[in-house]
């Protein structure tokens, strides 16, 4: 339940920072209810609650911040608790790049750059490997939580998907898919040595590779 709450809180924070941290959040939300739900139907309902609850907190704190921020007005005012005055930071972000004539000026992209681009120039040989795995249908790991194993696949599918659907893409907005990305590729090269035991050589190349990528760059 704690875990679930904290989700919320930490998720609902990161979206009012940028909104689309919220396509990243929400497979590790779904995990951590998943995780309560472990435990017995009710710890999953109190963790699902205990998340919207600590979501909806933290929203309305970043809502009374900003609105006070942009309008000057103070705690004591009544008209910052009235809704029409509200500025709600993740709304008017989405409001601004969902039109093309904004973004236009930022530049437009062709769909596919995420993928065949702006991954590989953020991840290097670690986006290969997985995009390798994916297109051969070996997203499994031997000995891994299944579970853990898809939330991962899905944080770094979902943003993939949902944010190459915008016309303005820029390399940045995949580095939240580092950690997920450093895992999976971590365990499919495991897998590798586990299948050969006396070689090492896809662990030392990747390593080597990924060295001399981030050295370079």
């Amino acid at each position: 339940i704690v875990r679930c709450a904290l989700v919320g809180a930490i998720g609902m924070l990161g979206v009012f920072i940028r909104f689309t941290s919220a396509v990243y959040i929400a497979p590790w939300a779904l995990f951590a209810v998943l995780k309560a739900r472990k435990v017995s139907v009710v710890a999953g309902a109190f963790g699902a609650t205990a998340g919207v609850v600590a979501a909806t907190a933290t929203a309305t704190a970043c809502v009374v911040i900003d609105t006070a921020y942009f309008t000057k007005l103070k705690l004591s005012d009544n008209a910052l608790w009235v809704p029409s005055n509200w500025v709600i930071t993740p709304w008017n972000s989405l409001a601004y790049n969902s039109k093309t004539e904004n973004l236009s000026e930022h530049g437009l992209h062709p769909r596919w750059l995420h993928a065949a681009v702006n991954g590989p120039m953020m991840f290097g040989p670690l986006w290969i490997v997985l995009m390798f795995r994916l297109l051969r249908g070996r997203i499994s790991s031997g000995g891994k939580s299944p579970v853990l194993l898809y939330v991962l696949w899905v944080t770094v599918l979902l943003p993939l998907v949902a944010l190459s659907l915008a016309p303005h893409q820029e390399p940045r907005f995949l580095a939240p898919m580092l950690v997920p990305v450093c895992v999976l590729s971590a365990l499919y090269v495991e897998d590798e040595d586990a299948d050969d035991a006396k070689q090492k050589k896809p662990k030392r190349l990747l390593f080597t590779l990924w060295i001399v990528f981030n050295a370079v760059l």
